[in-house]
């Protein structure tokens, strides 16, 4: 269920990040905050990760405490070179966040689980197109694919098993 990235070569299904990336260009625009709340919306829609933030986060108690512990470390997710980034941080944070759905027969859930972490990745790239189509331009086919392989080199930061992650946008 906790499936940890081994990656021992290479992939060239991706983007690197980069000054010259659009994850880069948008992701840390300061108009992003304008919009913060959406991820946090969206990543609570599915029932294990919202399951989690519920039995486990401090994030409906303080929200404010969570989001300052949260976002230094996916932001150097993103703005950190591939040996010096947060990714792996950011996913230990998660180890212990488990436990059963309610009103199940017993079915359970892990943050760590790569169909429940990916959506919460996946979010924070929805967030990227939402952004850029609201308040820079409308995103071309080929930069919405563009930022879709740069999310795939920022997703393998977290070192979570990527065998979920579509292929293309």
């Amino acid at each position: 269920m906790t499936e940890v990235a081994q990656q021992t070569e290479p992939l060239d299904d991706a983007l690197p990040l980069g000054p010259g990336s659009l994850v880069w260009k948008y992701f840390g625009d300061n108009r992003m905050y304008l919009i913060g709340p959406r991820p946090a919306v969206l990543q609570n829609m599915l029932a294990e990760l919202g399951q989690g933030v519920y039995d486990h986060s401090t994030f409906f108690a303080d929200t404010a405490e969570r989001l300052r512990r949260t976002i230094p470390p996916i932001f150097n997710t993103v703005y950190g070179s591939d040996d010096d980034n947060a990714g792996t941080e950011v996913r230990d944070f998660h180890h212990h966040v488990k436990g059963e759905m309610p009103g199940t027969d017993g079915a359970r859930y892990h943050a760590l689980d790569p169909e429940t972490y990916f959506w919460a990745h996946a979010t924070f790239v929805e967030q990227i197109y939402y952004f850029a189509d609201t308040f820079v331009k409308r995103l071309s086919r080929a930069e919405r694919e563009q930022i879709w392989l740069e999310s795939k080199t920022w997703y393998r930061r977290y070192g979570v098993s990527d065998r979920v992650m579509p292929a293309t946008y």
